[in-house]
């Protein structure tokens, strides 16, 4: 039931089986076409002389044979690693083993028992072949839901039903999708099945997210500035994609210049949303408690959302020429935009408390540019 140790002159007639490693030390003897199975653990052997004949296999673990003579005579070795330290090795092959084992894997079927037999190399209570999730293929899923017998015995969920507590959501949706307990219909007994909640107050059910294919616990889950409850009851929007008509302007965007993110034209005149030009104003706060200017305010009819295409940002200390102007009562600012637009008015708001002497009447706009970047515009 665990790690089985022989040491001497060992010879082995039939079979020894070990649910974790099996180590042989000394005279290895095996003539009889036997079976070294170590069901979850390592085998290894070393010795002066090793004669083996048969089947030596660890299908989760390591054989390592260490040896100064080996004489594979017959065998068939299967392992997630094979290690042969001898200097003289004799091999052929076991057409009798190869025969019992066979050519095709069947899928496993693992039971939780025999889980503490099984390497955890993080002491987690979940060995580690079942953390890797491309192992669960290779394990029995009798109703396929994409959650392994074996798992499922170890949450306590039905191997037979995809909906062990019947409410609406499938077992493998409850562990990866909600973070459920596929096996209480009402996880946190708050009394609202799971699949009625809204996690994520998108104002999607946890069950209209799973038809609807989006994310229970994101309210947004193609990140278009929409809810997902949103695009689906209110705009009939895909809240999968974050462009529903491909005109090239994400339909939050869109809702918020006043375009149909259902029609790449919406006035029709010939232009799609994401080349109409609209009236916008975007409004940067100033965070710098000392300056005097407290918004900059840009104000044009361009391209875009001028809120995702435009920014503001103070060059005090950063652009020398602006930082050392004579004057200053504020920040020197940067506005960049990628909106196309053919004018706009900047507007700076004053805080005239903080001007100190400085008369409001007397103050004035400091325009400056890099000379090489003229060439540019």
């Amino acid at each position: 039931m665990g790690e089985t140790t022989l040491t001497g002159n060992i010879n082995i007639n039939t079979a020894l089986k070990a649910l974790e490693d099996i180590n042989l030390y000394g005279e290895v003897k095996n003539t009889n076409d036997s079976v070294l199975f170590s069901k979850y653990g390592d085998i290894t052997i070393d010795s002066q002389n090793v004669n083996i004949s048969g089947l030596v296999y660890a299908p989760f673990g390591d054989v390592t044979i260490t040896a100064q003579n080996l004489n594979l005579n017959n065998v068939v070795i299967i392992a997630d690693r094979i290690t042969l330290r001898c200097p003289n090795v004799n091999a052929n092959y076991s057409a009798n083993a190869a025969e019992l084992v066979g050519v095709v894997s069947e899928l496993l079927d693992i039971p939780c028992e025999e889980w503490q037999y099984m390497k955890d190399e993080n002491g987690n209570g979940l060995p580690d072949f079942f953390e890797d999730f491309d192992n669960w293929e290779k394990l029995v899923d009798t109703d396929g839901d994409g959650l392994p017998d074996s798992i499922e015995q170890y949450l306590g969920s039905d191997i037979e039903h995809t909906d062990t507590d019947h409410d609406g959501l499938g077992d493998y949706y409850e562990v990866f999708g909600t973070f459920t307990d596929p096996t209480k219909a009402d996880t946190d007994a708050n009394g609202i099945n799971d699949g009625d909640e809204d996690f994520d107050q998108d104002g999607l059910t946890n069950l209209e997210e799973l038809v609807s294919e989006t994310h229970p616990c994101f309210s947004d889950t193609d990140n278009d500035g929409l809810s997902d409850g949103d695009e689906v009851k209110v705009y009939s929007t895909d809240p999968l994609t974050v462009d529903t008509d491909g005109d090239g302007l994400e339909d939050g965007d869109e809702i918020v210049l006043g375009a149909d993110p259902l029609t790449k034209d919406t006035d029709g005149n010939g232009v799609i949303n994401s080349r109409e030009k609209f009236r916008q104003t975007f409004v940067h706060q100033v965070k710098n408690e000392d300056c005097a200017v407290t918004e900059v305010i840009v104000d044009m009819e361009c391209t875009g959302n001028i809120n995702k295409t435009t920014s503001v940002e103070s060059v005090m200390d950063i652009d020398i020429v602006c930082t050392e102007a004579a004057g200053l009562v504020g920040e020197p600012f940067e506005i960049q935009t990628t909106s196309e637009f053919d004018k706009a008015t900047v507007t700076f708001q004053i805080d005239t408390d903080k001007l100190g002497e400085t008369e409001y009447d007397n103050l004035l706009f400091l325009w400056y540019y890099d000379r090489k970047l003229l060439d540019r515009y």
